[in-house]
Formats: C-alpha cells, structure tokens, sequence
C-alpha cells in the first residue's frame, strides 16, 4: 500500500510541476514578446530621431541663410525688374558673393 500512495505523490507532484514549467514558459514567452515590443519601439523612435533632426538641420540652414536671401529677394524685386534673366542671375550671384565676403552674410545656394 505504501507503495503505491508514494506512487501516487510523485505522481502527482510530477503533474505540479509540469504545470509549474508550462507557467514559467508562459512568462518567459511574455517576456520575450514585451522585450521584442520594446526593441521594435525603440527602433522606431530612433528611426522618427534621425528624421527629426535631420529636418532640424534643414531648418537652422535655411534660419542661416534668412537674412542673406531676403535682401538679395528684396534687390531683385527692387532693381532686378528690367534686366534680362542671364543678368539677373549674374547680379545676384555678385550680390551673395559681396554679402558673404563684405558682411558675412550667408545666402542660400540657389541665388
């Protein structure tokens, strides 16, 4: 009789145990889905970083050359009007090239 109720405890406690294990297998799967969640978050923020501050480099270039492009936008409007286009952009790439050197003014590229 001993016999089997020690049969019967392992028994038993072997079925503890198997539950136990599939339990811990349950939080390691959860633990692994957060942690894949977490890298995929992280990823994604880095990803929308590298565009924001690659739009932010954008922006301070242009803030840059603010003051440079409008007078050289002002100029054109002003006394630009009865030149021909191939003097127009000759006059302004004089313009940009005198505030850059004179008064160290940046202007963008495309004057």
């Amino acid at each position: 009789m001993e016999l089997r109720e020690e049969v019967e405890d392992l028994i038993i406690k072997e079925k503890n145990m198997k539950s136990e294990l599939r339990d811990t297998m349950r939080k390691v799967d959860m633990k692994d889905i957060k942690s894949l969640r977490n890298e995929h978050k992280l990823k994604s923020l880095l990803k929308h970083a590298k565009k924001s501050e690659s739009k932010l480099d954008k922006v301070k270039i242009r803030m840059k050359n603010l003051e440079g492009d409008s007078l050289i936008l002002a100029a054109s409007v002003v006394y630009l009007g009865p030149l021909s286009v191939a003097e127009r952009i000759e006059v302004r790439k004089q313009l940009s090239e005198r505030l850059l050197s004179e008064r160290s003014i940046e202007v963008s590229e495309y004057w």
